[in-house]
This record gives structure tokens, C-alpha cells and sequence, in this order.
């Protein structure tokens, strides 16, 4: 059975409201309990919250409130029990770095609203609330959906100013932005709105969207993540309208790694589709040629200098800055490979008062643009760790559901890529962009196992 067919045929159940009336083209807020109109209000309303710069402040009154009061299921903390653990442990990495460095405990209070220890808690909790059943998934998808079209809908005028005036980027401080002090990353990163930049792609000067994301890169995965989302939604005509919406955010993106990821993601979902027999098939069939063509003496250093070498063409400057930022961290992590330095390091680029992200340059710091090396320097090898346990943990739990198993299914494409964004971002700083993504993820766990799992 196709995607789309079985996304068609979907009836969920299990959840608060799975016998709600849903063939209206809106969210039937009146049979929504308070836990789904909080989460459900939320991404409707998130094109005005980030206007005003509420987005950071509402997502987290939103879920650690619904975390707080609503969920109670017993089964959905042990699910996301191991994501807890990474959070705990990053955060006994920053206390231990607090302690060697001499800082006052009051420190530890600006090292919670980080992202490099909030993150992980807020991620936690997604997975938390996802699994416990409290929110309807039609509602949910209906209402995640309407990111996609604002997105499209704001693009308009957005690449009508970048063609007119020319201006290298467009980023304004939103009101909540200006009672923020002048050098507070976040005055930048989660309280600004963040429209579009001028960046050289292949040679030609074109323009990314970031909008309702903090960067670019972000919302080509929020993309990717909405893409296979939106798959369940029942309405064809709404399904085609907001995966094509899904669809241009990922090219507006202009992001790279996000573009390869989505081929992979794609191809991966397809994977799955298969019967057992091909998909055995199949990876017989790429191990056989793997194995002939090391025996073969395939030079896979040249290929794998060629395929780096015309991606680097794409952004050279990008590439060249990641490089410097990559270098730094590992030479960090053999100072400190166990429990880490605790937080990002200095910035590895010049002073610059015209960069996007202000004269610190504060993106391009040691420790960032990766999960995988910046999570060894922050929070060390035991927090590294704990994350491959809990990424593999919740890939097994989707991957053994007995129910939806086209749910299970675009999960699992949505974590492979997860896999990606954590190969050239770090995954705490787009969790909270990100949100509805691992609200879902957690979601497909409650559908898969539905039956077995009662929400108490």
C-alpha cells in the first residue's frame, strides 16, 4: 500500500480524540482538551509569536506546562527515560566545569537557559508528551500543517524585498528582542526575526530564507521534518498543498546538507516500503558490491575527496569556516575527552562588526555545527554516549511497533534525518525550531503501540 493511501485510511485511536469529527478543513478547537489546545495553539500561532518574539519563551511555557501538569502515563517516561539521562548528564558536565573554572553558582542558572543544557531537557520532554497519548494526532498534523503555508505565504514578500534592496540580509529585532542587552546571543538567535541572507551558492549570489527559524539550515530540516509529518494527514487536497509548501522550504533553504539528507531520507522511506524479501534482497546486494569494490581496490579516498570537494563548491566560505570550528573542537576534546568542557568554546573567526550574527561572530564557535564532535566537547564521551543509547532506543521502540506502521515508518525517515542534522548541527540548538518534529516522533511511538499502552 502507497504512503498516501495508507496516511488515507488512518483512524487513529488511542488518543484523546480519536473519535473526533475531523473532516473540517480547521482544527476543531472545541473538542480539544486543554493539554492539545495549548500544543496545537501554539504552532498555529507561531507566525505571530515570532513577530513578537515569543516563540522561545511560549514553546517553553508550553511543554514543560503540559509536561508538568497533563502527562502521567508511566510507560511514556520510561520511553523517553534514556533522553533525560543525556539532559542529566550534560548538565553534571557543566556543573563539574563550573567547579574547575571557579564560577559562582549563580552561573549555572545562565548555563540552564543554553541550549546546550535546555536543549536536551526540551527534547526530553517532546518525546515525553509525544508518547504519553494526550494529544490528538489529526489535530496535531492540521495544525502543524499551517507552519508550511505561512512559510510559503511570508516567502513572497520576503524574496521581493531581497530582490529590491539588494542588502546583504535582513535580519529586524523583534519587541521582545529590544529589552534584551546588546551582547546576548540570544538577542540574536531567539529573539530576532531572521529573514533572509544573501550567500554564495555554486558560484551565484542567491538569496536564504530562514523566517520563522533561526537560520537557514534550520528550516530546511523543519522541511524535511514537516515533509514526512504531512504524510498523515488525511485531507489529499490539504496533504498535497502543505508537502508542497514543505517541499519549497527546503529548497529556500538553500541548505546544502539538508538537501542530501532529504534524498536520503526519501530513499530510505522507499527502502521501507519494500516487501522483506527486496529489502533483503537489496542490502545483500550493496554489501556484495561494497565488499568487490574494496577487493577491487575502488580508490574511495579520491571519490570521497571528489563528492567533498564539489560540496564544498556549493558554499566555499561556509566550508572553510565548519573546518576551522572542527579542527578547535577535537583538539578541545583530547584535552577533556570524558566529561567534556561543559560549554562552547571562543569563537574561531576574526572579529567582524558587518557579520549577520554580530561582531563576536558567536555561531562559529568551538564546540558547534555538529552533535557529534560538539557534544564530546561539551558534555564528554559519557554524554555521548547516553545519546547513541537513547537515539538507538527510540529507533528500536518505533521500529517494533505493532500498529501504524506507515506512522512507524516516516518516523523513522524523520530520525534518519535527525542522523544528518546531527552530522553538520548541533542537535540541542534545533530542538525547540524543531519542536513539532520530536512531539511527533514521540506521537509514533503511542500509535505504534497503542493496544499495549494505555495513557496511564
Amino acid at each position: 500500500m502507497s504512503t498516501s493511501a495508507a496516511a488515507a485510511q488512518w483512524r487513529p485511536s488511542g488518543g484523546a480524540g480519536a473519535a473526533r469529527r475531523v473532516g473540517s478543513f480547521v482544527v476543531p478547537w472545541r473538542e480539544l482538551s486543554t493539554p492539545e489546545r495549548w500544543i496545537c495553539g501554539y504552532f498555529s500561532a507561531l507566525p505571530l509569536l515570532w513577530l513578537v518574539g515569543l516563540n522561545l519563551p511560549v514553546a517553553l511555557i508550553v511543554t514543560f506546562g503540559t509536561l508538568a501538569l497533563y502527562v502521567r502515563s508511566r510507560r511514556a517516561y520510561l520511553v523517553s527515560l534514556p533522553w533525560l539521562l543525556v539532559a542529566l548528564a550534560q548538565t553534571a558536565a557543566i556543573v563539574v566545569n563550573m567547579w574547575a573554572a571557579h564560577q559562582p553558582p549563580i552561573m549555572l542558572a545562565k548555563h540552564a537557559l543554553s541550549s546546550y543544557m535546555l536543549g536536551w531537557y526540551v527534547l526530553w520532554a517532546s518525546i515525553c508528551i509525544g508518547a504519553s497519548g494526550i494529544i490528538d494526532a489529526v489535530a496535531f498534523v492540521r495544525a502543524v500543517a499551517r507552519i508550511a503555508f505561512a512559510y510559503l505565504l511570508l516567502a513572497i514578500p520576503a524574496y521581493a524585498i531581497a530582490l529590491t534592496f539588494k542588502a546583504p540580509f535582513l535580519i529586524l529585532l523583534s519587541p521582545v528582542g529590544h529589552l534584551l542587552p546588546a551582547d546576548s546571543p540570544a538577542r540574536i538567535f531567539s529573539f530576532s526575526l531572521f529573514v533572509y541572507v544573501w550567500e554564495d551558492f555554486f558560484g551565484v549570489l542567491m538569496p536564504r530564507l530562514s523566517l520563522f527559524f533561526p537560520w537557514s539550515t534550520a528550516a530546511g530540516y523543519a522541511g524535511i521534518f514537516l515533509t514526512f509529518l504531512l504524510l498523515s494527514e488525511r485531507s489529499s487536497r490539504r496533504r498535497r498543498a502543505a508537502i508542497g509548501c514543505a517541499l519549497f522550504m527546503i529548497l529556500a533553504s538553500m541548505s546544502r546538507l539538508a538537501w542530501v539528507a532529504f534524498v536520503a531520507c526519501v530513499a530510505f522511506r522507499g527502502f521501507l516500503a519494500l516487501p522483506r524479501s527486496a529489502r533483503f534482497v537489496i542490502g545483500c546486494l550493496a554489501l556484495a558490491c561494497g565488499a568487490g569494490m574494496m577487493i577491487g581496490g575502488v580508490p574511495f579516498d579520491r571519490i570521497e575527496d571528489t563528492a567533498r570537494a564539489k560540496f564544498d563548491a556549493a558554499r566555499p566560505g561556509a566550508s572553510q569556516a565548519r573546518e576551522a570550528v572542527y579542527v578547535a573542537t577535537w583538539r578541545g576534546i583530547r584535552e577533556s575527552p570524558w566529561l567534556g568542557h561543559g560549554w562552547p568554546g571562543e569563537s574561531t573567526m576574526a572579529a567582524d562588526p558587518n557579520s549577520i550574527s554580530g561582531a563576536d561572530n558567536a555561531t562559529m564557535v568551538v564546540g558547534s555545527h555538529s552533535t557529534v564532535s560538539g557534544l564530546i566537547y561539551k558534555g564528554g564521551a559519557v554524554t555521548f554516549a547516553l545519546f547513541v543509547i537513547a537515539l538507538l532506543s527510540t529507533v528500536a521502540v518505533i521500529a517494533a511497533a505493532p500498529r501504524y506502521e506507515h506512522v512507524a515508518k516516516d518516523a523513522l525517515a524523520m530520525i534518519v534525518g535527525v542522523g544528518f542534522m546531527c552530522a553538520g548541527e548541533g542537535l540541542e540548538s534545533l530542538v525547540v525550531p524543531n519542536l513539532f518534529a520530536f512531539l511527533w516522533i514521540g506521537m509514533a511511538i503511542h500509535l505504534g503501540w497503542s493496544r499495549r499502552w494505555s495513557a496511564s
